[in-house]
């Protein structure tokens, strides 16, 4: 009996993953510290799907795959269900050099449909915008949530903040009557419109086809550190930790880092510290646990690869071969 119970589970674990997100509980934030508990995941879905302290529980039974939860986890411990990540991915394939992205309920052509623009990530939407230019159709939308409009501001402000105010209104439209795509057309530019598919975009996304091994919360964030690899678009925003002088080297963020974004490099009586930028998802566990309190919070920096990068200097040592 025994064992029957133990096929079934896995039968429909399995289904589950196919349909429905997944959850690394390794990874959420509340993992490695219990002060400062996270609800992200369980405020914004609608169903009710987590429950318990510090957000252990999760009934997939009840999931409708809208992915809310995948977009609203600060640490990314939320992967996309297969069939999100296929069709999520499939756009950015399409021979267009740009995308519409509309609501379920919008009864015009769309390249992705939605239950909410807030479902999609923020690093989805910057991968997207690399290479295409993005038309939000905003005709017949469903109203959202408190929690969902304001998730959906702060993707907006996040992209913001990669692409800058200017780049960000040339890479990103909002319209409510796109007609049969004249308007579009006409805003985006004609001579881009058919321009043929990048073959080296294509060639990169047959690596990320959506498989049990790929499907974790930083699958778009590892995109984008491979499209931003190409080094061809200049330099753009990052949230990175800003570390006031005082910093002893200690490597209590370094510890309880969910996802190992921090690392403290030690030479004799001086240290380095050290960010891997494409892993680090701003969650803020490190301000709040710093035990000398010289991680004052967020800042902005500039730059143009999601390179490990280096936040700390205690001395003149340079020791930084090594990546993070």
């Amino acid at each position: 009996m025994l064992f029957g119970n133990l096929i079934f589970h896995y039968v429909i674990g399995r289904t589950l993953a196919e349909s429905h997100p997944s959850k690394d509980f390794e990874h959420c934030i509340n993992r490695r510290q219990r002060k400062h508990r996270c609800t992200a995941c369980a405020d914004i879905c609608p169903e009710e799907v987590y429950s318990g302290a510090g957000c252990k529980e999760a009934d997939f039974l009840r999931c409708v795959n809208c992915n809310l939860c995948v977009a609203a986890c600060p640490t990314r411990c939320i992967a996309s269900s297969a069939a999100n990540a296929a069709s999520y991915l499939k756009v950015l394939k399409a021979p267009e050099d740009w995308v519409r992205i509309a609501s379920r309920q919008y009864g015009g052509d769309a390249h992705l449909k939605v239950d909410l623009f807030a479902v999609l990530p923020w690093e989805y939407l910057a991968c997207i915008s690399l290479r295409k230019k993005v038309v939000f159709l905003i005709k017949d939308l469903p109203e959202g949530t408190l929690q969902a409009d304001a998730l959906w501001q702060g993707t907006l402000e996040r992209l913001v903040l990669f692409w800058g105010k200017e780049r960000f209104h040339e890479r990103f439209q909002f319209t409510a009557q796109p007609g049969e795509g004249e308007e579009v057309s006409q805003a985006i530019g004609r001579r881009e419109l058919f321009r043929k598919a990048d073959e080296g975009l294509r060639s990169k996304l047959a690596a990320y086809v959506p498989s049990e091994s790929m499907l974790d919360g930083s699958l778009y964030r590892r995109l984008l550190k491979e499209l931003l690899g190409e080094g061809q678009y200049g330099s753009f925003g990052w949230r990175v930790p800003m570390i006031d002088p005082g910093c002893r080297g200690c490597g209590v963020c370094e510890k309880l880092c969910p996802q190992g974004a921090l690392r403290v490099k030690k030479e004799g009586e001086h240290f380095q510290v050290l960010l891997d930028p494409c892993r680090c998802d701003g969650c803020g566990l490190c301000v709040k646990t710093c035990i000398h309190h010289v991680i004052s919070g967020f800042g902005v920096a500039r730059i143009s690869r999601l390179d490990p990068m280096l936040l700390y200097d205690s001395g003149p040592v340079d020791f930084l071969g090594d990546s993070c």
